[in-house]
């Protein structure tokens, strides 16, 4: 065993997966130490931005060295092993080595499976999470004590759990055994992050541990069996191939509206970013990544070959450098269904939706789209209508004393700065009518969310009301009011979509679902449903 604590972060190679695609630079680039196949960077010394910017001066001494410099040390020891009759390859990043590998390259539970398998379950002590809802939402949650997964809220329809950091418990004697290896507290996400008395002469016997505990289904029966609701693609199969190539025809075919969407892939500090750009066109910055400015970028041709080569790059706050680079690939978000199988791609993996899942889900979206549909008679959408505010006007006009509300803001205060209460409203029939036009998930994530709050906040804050009140009798010149009970109302979310495009996707059905049972549960308050038809001037015409 060795004498001092070493961090130990370990990446496990995908199978097939070559050395010369373990790095994102080429391997020929990369310095190499002899016997260790440890490869590094040479250590590059950058002035801090911060000294010229602010201070107008280098501060160079009389040598001309540098006093204020960002130091960068990056190295990756891949180590090959046998274990069980299985050639396997691991990547010990030092450093900020992990910044050296292809993200592409290894498996992305790694960490994750091998840490749940080794903790009790009410030993985690802080989670990242992705929420798939439709808006992708990158979350990172800490207890001040040990606690379980309750503790922490997770939904086990809309998250996927991405990350764990937990501890082993000494007084536990099925865990107490693994100390000595894996040391008290360990972290998992693609990576396994351990601080422990490990060094060289170990790490053999530390890698054949992950892996057999990687390889258990322990966590299972601890409580996470629903983290496999989703389950990776290998990428050296037929089904992986057979994607790629459903994805490719997508992009050629310019299906991006609904099922295929831009977005960052991980977690990042905003306030280091100014803007987004692709490639090197810092003259084409944007607030977000949005499949326009990537068909600006490409030119013509959107297919997949452009979208693993383009550069999507953060640029930093101070202007200088980016912050933050993936490939378009690595933020592309789609949804692909292939022989009657659902697949979904996140952060450049697929994954297959479970079958009991999928039918859940499915199962409950039908019910809504069916048995909940809106008893209001919507007129159909015409190009005339220009955009949505001209739709919920004229849609206003055939309801006996309706109000349209649509972008008539209330503020309110802290989160609820701008909530829209709803677009129309409908006080004889007691609905509250949301309204989106169909493009993307995203979209009809803002809706739920929109008749969520608004709903959440109509029953439980006498101040909103008070302001629906007053915004209401503002636009009408009436003298309406809520009665005490606020009991009977309708939530009505309308969908405005092309007649052959009339369904949403898998992650808006989880969604819709979620927000759907949180509205119900809300003291007499109802929900419904309904597609609202966009004609085309061709229709019109004909």
């Amino acid at each position: 065993m060795a004498d001092k604590t070493n961090k130990i972060n370990v990446y496990l190679i995908k199978e097939g997966v070559e050395r010369e695609s373990i790095f994102k630079t080429p391997i020929d680039e990369l310095k190499r130490i002899e016997g260790y196949d440890l490869y590094y960077n040479p250590k590059v010394v950058i002035p801090a931005p911060w000294v010229k910017s602010f201070f107008k001066t280098d501060f160079k001494d009389d040598n001309r060295v540098d006093i204020f410099n960002a130091a960068s040390s990056q190295a990756v020891l891949v180590r090959n092993i046998t274990i069980d009759s299985k050639d396997l390859t691991f990547a010990i990043c030092f450093g900020t080595g992990y910044h050296m590998l292809n993200k592409d390259a290894y498996e992305s539970k790694f960490g994750l499976i091998t840490t749940l398998n080794l903790v009790n379950q009410n030993n985690l002590r802080k989670i990242d999470k992705h929420d798939i809802s439709g808006t992708p939402k990158f979350t990172a949650e800490q207890l001040s004590k040990r606690g379980s997964q309750l503790d922490f809220g997770l939904n086990v329809e809309l998250d996927i759990l991405q990350g764990v950091v937990a501890s082993l418990n000494r007084s536990d004697p099925d865990e107490a055994e693994y100390i000595e290896t894996f040391g008290t507290t360990l972290s998992g996400k693609a990576n396994l992050n351990i601080n422990a008395k490990i060094d060289i002469d170990d790490l053999d016997e530390l890698l054949e541990a992950s892996y057999k505990k990687f390889n258990s289904t322990a966590y299972q029966d601890k409580g996470f069996a629903w983290i496999n609701k989703i389950e990776a693609v290998k990428k050296d199969s037929s089904k992986y191939n057979q994607l790629e190539d459903k994805l490719d025809e997508c992009l050629q075919n310019d299906n991006t509206s609904a099922k295929l969407w831009l977005s960052i892939p991980e977690l990042i500090e905003w306030q280091d970013v100014s803007g987004f750009y692709f490639n090197n066109d810092k003259n084409r910055l944007s607030d977000d990544i949005t499949f326009d400015a990537f068909k600006d970028a490409c030119g013509d041709e959107l297919n997949l070959e452009n979208l693993r080569k383009t550069r999507v790059k953060a640029l930093h706050s101070n202007g200088s450098r980016a912050a933050y680079t993936w490939t378009a690939y690595q933020c592309l978000y789609a949804e692909i269904s292939l022989s009657d199988e659902t697949y979904i791609l996140i952060n450049s993996d697929w994954y297959k939706i479970s079958q009991d899942f999928l039918e859940q889900t499915e199962s409950k979206y039908v019910d809504i789209r069916d048995n909940h549909k809106a008893s209001i008679e919507f007129v159909s959408y015409q190009e005339s209508d220009d955009n949505e505010n001209g739709y919920n006007e004229r849609m206003t006009e055939q309801l006996d004393n309706a109000i349209c509300m649509d972008a008539k803001n209330i503020s309110h205060g802290g989160v609820y700065d701008k909530v829209e209460f709803c677009d129309i409203f409908d006080p004889d029939n007691k609905n509250i009518i949301h309204i989106k036009k169909y493009s993307g998930s995203s979209v009809l994530s803002h809706l739920f969310a929109q008749g969520l709050v608004s709903a959440q906040l109509l029953l439980s804050d006498s101040d909103f009301r008070e302001k629906v009140v007053e915004k209401i009798n503002e636009i009408q010149e009436t003298s309406f009011s809520f009665s005490e009970t606020i009991s009977g109302y309708n939530v009505v979310f309308g969908i405005i979509a092309k007649r052959d495009t009339m369904n949403i996707p898998f992650f808006s059905k989880v969604n819709l679902n979620n927000v759907f049972t949180q509205i119900r549960s809300l003291r007499g308050f109802n929900v419904s449903f309904a597609f609202i038809d966009k004609i085309d001037p061709e229709e019109i015409d004909a």
